[in-house]
């Protein structure tokens, strides 16, 4: 595993994507589907807690408008916090 002071985005999409049995360029991609956008939004809270970026530079990354970001980061948090409640 690479250390948290060499990780970029990239390392993170890739380690998001394996964790969730797809490949990089479905989290990249353009689907909107619940198996591309779930993915999508565990790389993006893992890049912000990770790496510091902000919303739009995760958002350049992604091909992403920041506030679509600011959601994904977000509907990702409330997924983690209702999984730890049941």
């Amino acid at each position: 595993m690479t250390s948290n002071i060499n990780r970029t985005a990239k390392d993170i999409i890739a380690q998001t994507a394996d964790r969730y049995g797809t490949k990089p360029s479905v989290i990249l991609g353009r689907d909107i589907a619940r198996v591309a956008s779930v993915p999508r939004q565990a790389a993006m809270a893992a890049v912000q807690r990770n790496l510091g970026y902000s919303l739009p530079r995760i958002g350049r990354i992604f091909k992403r408008h920041h506030t679509t970001v600011l959601h994904g980061i977000r509907a990702h948090k409330a997924r983690k916090a209702q999984e730890t409640t049941t």
